[in-house]
């Protein structure tokens, strides 16, 4: 073929016009503009890779932004919850201690706006009133053991002076009569007090 003979003389561009034909020259012609369409499309290309950098940039700023702004407010709102909570239980803590110590009718936080502070405050008040309770029932009981141990002083000692009067009379000492009726008044005043 005609093809092979200007491959092998070496004159490649005649060979390629003769294999492509009219392909080949439209080519050669658009060659160039083709070269110019895709220098401009690279050049609008890499317009568009910069604004795109530039947008990323404007948006990672953006969001770093949004980020700190949100951790800023997590920071606050946490201090808040922090100061609604601890000064509430900071008062109850307080309020325990003095409890501890026997010191009755301390403030506590009942309306701190935290339902779980309030039942708190709630529980502690119970408690407080449980304890007064039975502080004044260790009171009442001691009264009682001290009125019981002084009665029972008082019915020794009549049983003392009756087995005294019994004990003259049965040795005849009749003679001090007046010693004995007087042990006996004593008797009757301390059986009258029971």
């Amino acid at each position: 073929s005609k093809t092979a003979e200007l491959i092998a003389a070496g004159n490649l561009d005649a060979a390629r016009e003769n294999y492509y034909g009219s392909e080949a020259r439209a080519f050669r012609e658009i060659g160039p503009q083709a070269t110019k369409l895709l220098s401009v499309m690279s050049a609008r290309i890499m317009q568009e890779s910069d604004r795109l950098e530039a947008t990323a940039a404007s948006s990672t700023i953006q969001l770093i932004t949004i980020a700190a702004a949100m951790i800023g407010l997590m920071v606050a709102g946490g201090l808040m919850v922090a100061v609604r909570l601890l000064g509430p239980l900071a008062t109850l803590n307080r309020a325990i201690i003095r409890l501890s110590r026997n010191e009755f009718g301390q403030e506590v936080p009942a309306n701190s706006g935290i339902k779980e502070i309030a039942d708190m405050a709630a529980s502690f008040k119970i408690l407080e009133a449980a304890l007064v309770e039975r502080q004044n029932l260790e009171v009442e009981n001691k009264l009682a053991r001290q009125t019981d141990e002084q009665r029972s002083m008082a019915i020794a000692a009549a049983a003392r002076s009756v087995q005294a009067v019994v004990s003259s009379a049965s040795r005849g000492e009749f003679g001090d009569r007046a010693k004995a009726a007087a042990g006996l008044g004593d008797l009757s005043m301390i059986v009258d007090g029971l």
